[in-house]
């Protein structure tokens, strides 16, 4: 499911929106989620990180308190490391995470020459993999419902929103609608 989710184009949307709701399902089910635990939180897919108030693309909250950034993009990951750099800044922390397409990291060394942060890179969907084998199956149906709910209030299109539904019917994890007559 998450691999064919991924070959949508989405303009960044599904890839931000998987990383926030498997990281925020992930939490929940070890407990760390919860008012005074861990919370996930990402912006709408249009806002800047700046005009939005937070730190990163996805971040990990304890209160008020930012825990992690994530940078996450479709494209290579390359065009995301200034932003990067500059959400540890902003946050106060010493490091930040990109999630994105490329999984040559060569010389990402030399694109943080001077940088005193910390940058990690993560390809999407084996970032996304490895997660989901950590989730339990209510974690993986709470992650979903968690997409899905992502998809219809923090980004326009509605087209995204209908074809995940109906890719969640192709591989089965749709409630089956009934039929007309019991309608």
């Amino acid at each position: 499911l998450l691999d064919d989710f991924l070959k949508v184009p989405s303009g960044g949307a599904h890839e931000q929106f998987a990383v926030a709701a498997f990281l925020g399902a992930m939490l929940d089910q070890f407990s760390s989620g919860s008012l005074q635990g861990l919370q996930v939180r990402t912006k709408n897919i249009n806002a800047s990180d700046a005009s939005s108030g937070t730190g990163g693309d996805v971040q990990i909250i304890r209160g008020n308190l930012i825990e992690a950034v994530f940078e996450v993009s479709a494209n290579d990951w390359r065009s995301k490391v200034d932003q990067a750099i500059e959400a540890a800044r902003r946050t106060g922390l010493q490091s930040a995470h990109i999630i994105a397409a490329g999984a040559d990291i060569s010389d990402l060394g030399r694109q943080l020459q001077g940088s005193t942060v910390d940058v990690t890179v993560s390809e999407v969907g084996p970032f996304l993999r490895v997660i989901c084998s950590t989730l339990r199956p209510p974690a993986r149906e709470d992650a979903l419902r968690r997409l899905y709910d992502m998809l219809d209030r923090l980004q326009p299109n509605i087209a995204l929103t209908n074809g995940y539904v109906e890719l969640l019917g192709r591989h089965a994890l749709a409630a089956e609608r009934p039929p007309e007559d019991l309608i």
